[in-house]
């Protein structure tokens, strides 16, 4: 018997193995699952920076509120006692809740606007918590020109902000809370001074 010696032809094993890449090429099983693997990190945290912006702007207005209010309803009051001063402060961080109202800080400050409109003078301030009141007799730069010779109630509202993802500490310098701050000023509704007893 004879043995025949099949010999192959190197063009045919070449044309086999780009036989087998063009079909690899063509298939399009899995195709949308390792689409969806790509993109879903992506689409996961652009909702969960949603959320959590979101989250930071409704406790920035819980903040404007809270400072609106204390000012306005301070400046109704015919004097102020440490009663006053701290019901004040309980409004305030009524208004902040959910938010850690504990770590707030909160300035309600007596001030007569200086001639030139533009700053005025520290009667009386006191903080919550104490330490952050400001010096009587201290000028302040007021945002904006008032009415020279008259009594504002000045709140300053501060409430610190942890952003709820770890991942955002990366944008923010390694650190993962900034304050959220608001000053607001309201003229005494009678007109004159309000004393701090």
């Amino acid at each position: 018997m004879a043995e025949t010696m099949k010999l192959s032809n190197p063009n045919q094993k070449r044309d086999g193995i780009l036989r087998k890449f063009r079909r690899f090429g063509k298939q399009k099983k899995g195709v949308s699952a390792i689409e969806f693997a790509l993109i879903a990190p992506i689409l996961i945290i652009m909702v969960l920076a949603g959320v959590d912006a979101v989250y930071a702007l409704s406790a920035k207005r819980k903040v404007i509120i809270a400072a609106s209010s204390i000012a306005d309803l301070g400046a109704r009051e015919g004097e102020f006692s440490d009663q006053d001063i701290q019901g004040l402060v309980n409004l305030g961080r009524t208004l902040m809740v959910p938010f850690n109202v504990n770590a707030s800080d909160v300035i309600i400050t007596g001030l007569r606007v200086r001639p030139n409109g533009t700053e005025a003078e520290v009667l009386w301030s006191d903080s919550v918590p104490e330490g952050l009141e400001r010096a009587v007799g201290t000028t302040v730069q007021l945002p904006s020109e008032f009415t020279p010779e008259i009594f504002l109630i000045q709140s300053d509202v501060r409430l610190p902000y942890t952003t709820l993802l770890p991942v955002f500490r990366q944008f923010t310098d390694g650190e993962a809370s900034f304050t959220l701050q608001d000053a607001r000023y309201f003229r005494s509704r009678s007109g004159q001074d309000i004393p701090r007893l």
